[in-house]
């Protein structure tokens, strides 16, 4: 559902150019009202929804039309909005300008329904707003009492009002809980380093070394091993 036509023409045509949806039928609005009609007239399997629908607020169509068996993929410009997004339970969120290859990472989660959604970004609260930051800029995180602290390429660190347990859960798996204290982003790690009998540390590329529990050794080292950061 999207209210400004060349850009509802083009991902019309993203859409239908998706190999894994064959020969799905598209339906398209441009108004709440008209969302709402084109909802009532068949089941939807996946809903692709924009927050701004002529001036009125997307979010309005899933509080009416309720999830059902539909799954929602929100493509907007609002990034602001993206934590409210997830808050909704919807699928994934898609920023504008829209490629092909996000909306189709997007589109090819529907086959794996119990994954909890993970988009490109992580939507962390900092300050009393909503900052989208890249999952490839998060080196790692670490536990801040009932907060997490992201450590960025940058040289940033941000609070977010999350626990780790939690985050770790929603994570893609190259992000590796190895400590009780710490999730390691994988590739930003240069090596696993046995320092003596009872000492596993992760080494990152800035040079920062994170400690390894010994009860996590061998799932951390396996999942080192994966993303080829040991023989």
């Amino acid at each position: 559902m999207e209210d400004e036509a060349p850009a509802l023409r083009r991902l019309e045509r993203l859409v239908s150019e998706q190999p894994s949806l064959g020969d799905a039928m598209i339906l398209t609005a441009d108004s709440v009202e008209g969302a709402m009609a084109t909802l009532g007239e068949a089941p939807v399997d996946l809903l692709l929804l924009d927050l701004d629908l002529s001036g009125r607020d997307g979010f309005t169509v899933l509080r009416r039309a309720g999830h059902g068996g539909m799954r929602t993929i929100v493509v907007s410009a609002g990034g602001h909005r993206a934590l409210e997004a997830f808050e909704h339970g919807v699928l994934d969120f898609v920023a504008k300008p829209v490629s092909e290859a996000r909306l189709s990472r997007a589109i090819a989660r529907l086959w794996a329904p119990d994954v909890a959604p993970v988009a490109d970004t992580l939507a962390v609260r900092a300050q009393g707003r909503v900052e989208l930051i890249p999952l490839r800029d998060v080196r790692r995180i670490a536990s801040a009492d009932d907060y997490v602290l992201l450590h960025l390429a940058d040289g940033r660190r941000v609070l977010h009002d999350e626990h780790l347990g939690t985050l770790a859960r929603s994570l893609p798996s190259h992000f590796v809980r190895v400590h009780r204290g710490w999730i390691a982003n994988l590739q930003h790690v240069v090596r696993l380093r046995q320092v003596d009998r009872g000492t596993v540390l992760l080494e990152c590329v800035d040079g920062v070394k994170i400690p390894v529990s010994r009860r996590r050794s061998a799932e951390v080292s396996e999942a080192v091993r994966r993303v080829g950061r040991l023989p």
